[in-house]
C-alpha cells in the first residue's frame, strides 16, 4: 500500500471535508492516507465524517483501512489517568477536581492510559481515578508525543510507504517528528506545501530539508481555503 502523509492545519471543518472529498476522488484503491496533526481541535474528525469515518474511541483513529489520523500533541477530548490519590473524588464535582489538579500539577504522577472524555472542562473521573487533559505544550524540541503509544507505532509503520507529503498550515518546527520522518522514509517524496504563499512555503520546505528528507517541491499559490476551492491539489493527488 502506498501512503500519503498529510499534516493538518487550520481552515475549518468545511475545508477539511472538501479536501478529503478531493483526495478520495483521486485515491487509488490500494492507497492509504495518514493524517498527522499537531492541533488539539476536532475539525479533522468532523471532516472525516463525510467519508463515513466516525471516530468515537481511541482505536477508531487508526482502525480504518485507508485513513488514519495521528494527533501527536493530544486532543481537547483526550485525558490521561492520574495515579496520585485525589481525596473524596466520588463526592466532588469536576470543577473541584480540576482546581485541585491545577494546583497540584507539579506533583502529579500521570500514567500512559488514555481515555476519550466529554464535557467541559475535559477533566472527569474513571472510576475512582482522576483524569488529566492530554494536551502537549507546543515547543519545538518536545521529546514526547501526547498520544497513545499504539498511534505512534502505527505512524512509524506507515512512514516507509509514504510517497507524497501534503503540508497544510504547519511550520515544520517539531524536530522529533521530523527526525522520525527522516529515519523512516524509503524514497524521495513529492512535497506539496500550502502556506499562504511561495515565500512561506519555501521556508517550510527548507526546514524539512535540513533533516535530510529528499523531495520534489510543489507550492500552492494561496492559503488553505483557496487551495480547496480552486482545486489546486487535483494534479498532485492524481499523479
Amino acid at each position: 500500500m502506498r501512503a500519503r502523509l498529510g499534516l493538518g492545519g487550520g481552515g475549518g471543518v468545511t475545508n477539511h471535508k472538501t479536501l478529503f472529498d478531493q483526495i478520495e476522488r483521486w485515491r487509488k484503491r490500494d492507497d492509504g492516507v495518514c493524517i498527522v496533526t499537531f492541533n488539539y481541535d476536532r475539525m479533522i474528525e468532523a471532516g472525516l465524517l463525510g467519508l463515513g469515518i466516525n471516530i468515537v474511541e481511541l482505536a477508531d483513529y487508526v482502525a480504518n483501512e485507508h485513513y488514519k489520523l495521528i494527533k501527536l500533541h493530544g486532543s481537547v477530548n483526550w485525558a490521561r489517568e492520574v495515579e496520585t490519590l485525589i481525596e473524596n473524588i466520588e463526592t466532588r464535582n469536576v470543577w473541584e477536581i480540576a482546581s485541585e489538579l491545577i494546583h497540584r500539577a507539579a506533583e502529579l504522577k500521570i500514567n500512559q492510559s488514555f481515555h476519550v472524555v466529554q464535557g467541559h472542562p475535559p477533566v472527569t473521573t474513571y472510576g475512582t481515578t482522576a483524569l488529566f487533559p492530554a494536551l502537549a505544550i507546543p515547543v519545538e524540541n518536545k521529546r514526547d508525543f501526547e498520544c497513545p503509544d499504539h498511534h505512534v507505532e502505527v505512524l512509524q509503520e506507515q512512514i516507509p510507504s509514504v510517497a507524497k507529503l501534503l503540508v497544510i498550515g504547519w511550520r515544520a518546527t517539531e524536530t522529533p517528528f521530523l527526525r522520525m520522518l527522516a529515519e523512516g522514509l524509503r524514497r524521495r517524496l513529492k512535497l506539496l506545501v500550502v502556506a499562504g504563499g511561495a515565500a512561506q512555503a519555501q521556508e517550510i520546505a527548507e526546514r524539512i530539508g535540513v533533516h535530510g528528507i529528499q523531495f520534489d517541491l510543489f507550492m500552492a499559490d494561496s492559503g488553505f481555503t483557496e487551495f480547496v476551492v480552486r482545486r489546486e491539489g487535483d494534479e498532485f493527488f492524481r499523479a
